[in-house]
């Protein structure tokens, strides 16, 4: 069968699957910037642009709280 430019199954979820993997680490990386670039904390910070993301148990920051704690 002839390939007719179209994405098989496979390779548009491979293709959503690494937008959404370019998304979170653009958001970590803003994230991590935002708190100062501190160091040992790239998991917690890549989880939380994860969840803002995914929309996962969101809870909005309270008024003043820009930058979480070092």
């Amino acid at each position: 069968m002839k390939n007719n430019g179209t994405l098989s199954r496979p390779a548009a979820a491979d293709t959503s699957r690494q937008s959404l993997h370019d998304e979170i680490a653009k958001r970590a990386r803003r994230l991590w910037e935002e708190y100062g670039k501190p160091a040992g904390r790239d998991e917690m910070i890549w989880l939380e642009a994860e969840r803002e993301l995914l929309g996962l148990g969101l809870k909005a920051r309270p008024a003043g709280r820009d930058k979480e704690p070092c």
